[in-house]
């Protein structure tokens, strides 16, 4: 039997509140973050590091409000993100959809009312090939990947 002491938050319990545009997340400053979408509309680009940079990086993209504009994530140059995306409509005959791309967006015309759905979120990770992501949202194909 071991005991494991615990001396504070690890990197992974990390909370980034994200309230402007144009945010360039980089494996030294966000790795195992919780990145926070705090502003309605002043968030609409967010930048990853390139797949060679960022081998392990993962984190999580929370939508903490909801939104008037879409959310989209640049994976950079040629690397492409591969995405599944489930959502609470899926029923097994009908579950998950698949995409990718370079570009991740969050459609907040989807949502609740036009506006996005708060707490909808997407899991990334980084193998150095690709960025892999799987998306949670409330409403269907809020998440999708393209070039």
């Amino acid at each position: 039997m071991f005991s494991v002491l615990s001396t504070g938050p690890s990197v992974s319990d990390a909370v980034t509140k994200i309230t402007t545009d144009a945010q360039a997340l980089t494996k030294a400053e966000h790795n195992g973050h919780i990145i926070m979408i705090n502003h309605v509309s002043a968030v609409t680009a967010m930048d990853l590091p390139a797949v060679a940079d960022a081998v392990g990086m993962s984190l999580r993209i929370v939508l903490n409000q909801v939104l008037t504009a879409d959310c989209v994530i640049d994976a950079q140059a040629a690397d492409k993100i591969k995405l599944f995306e489930f959502n609470i409509t899926d029923t097994a005959a009908n579950i998950g959809r698949w995409t990718e791309g370079r570009y991740l967006t969050y459609d907040e015309s989807t949502g609740s009312g036009g506006n996005g759905n708060l707490g909808d979120h997407v899991q990334l990770f980084c193998d150095g090939s690709f960025w892999h992501a799987v998306s949670f949202s409330q409403t269907a194909r809020t998440w999708s990947a393209a070039d």
